[in-house]
Order: C-alpha cells, then structure tokens, then sequence
C-alpha cells in the first residue's frame, strides 16, 4: 500500500495541479498530458490491485476526468471553438481508460473507496 500515496500524489497533481488542461478555455487535451496520465492511470491500477479498498483520492481523480473533461470540450465547441481531431482523439483514449478504471470498481463489491 505504500506505492499509493506516491501514485495518489502525483495523480493528484497531474489531474489538478499545474498541468490541468484547460479545455474549455483553450479546446486543447495535449498529447504529453494524455500519455502522461494513461501512464499514472496504468500505474494506478498495478498499484491498487489486490488491495481492500482504493484511495478515494484516485477514485475522485479518475471520476473528474472521465465526466468533466468532455463537458469541458463540448463548452468549448457550444461557445465557437475550433474542433481538434488530436483533442477528440485524446479524450476518446482518456475517457475509455478511466470508465474502465471506474468500472472495474464494480466488480467487487466488497472494495470500497477509502
């Protein structure tokens, strides 16, 4: 369990820090910023596995990428922005992994968020 702090943190970071990609003001979800977070994704998931409950901080992470960053875009698109083909594509790939994170939290119901 140690590892999930460090995957919680950096995460964290990625997700709502610094990097945050501002999709609704730019219209962009960069090739870098996806990569790297398919990668802490991936980690998360190696890290988590076995474990009786996940850290809600991940859970909470994943939950705001998977439901906020497509929002985002479509605000963008409402409000006149400029499609992206690279963008949609990003988010295709970033939303299909975290549904599939979230969702694998339903396949055992006795693992709860922490």
């Amino acid at each position: 369990m140690k590892d999930t702090i460090s995957i919680e943190t950096r995460l964290r970071e990625h997700v709502r820090g610094t990097g945050y990609p501002d999709i609704e003001h730019t219209g962009i979800l960069s090739n870098d910023w996806t990569v790297t977070y398919l990668q802490l994704l991936d980690e998360a998931v190696r890290v988590c596995e076995g474990e009786p409950c996940l850290p809600r901080g991940i859970v909470a992470d994943v939950y705001l990428v998977r439901m906020r960053f497509s929002g985002a875009y479509d605000e963008w698109l409402f409000n006149g922005g400029a499609s992206s083909g690279q963008t949609e594509l990003n988010l295709s790939q970033v939303q299909g992994q975290s549904g599939n994170f979230l969702m694998s939290l339903t396949k055992n119901d006795e693992r709860p968020a922490t």
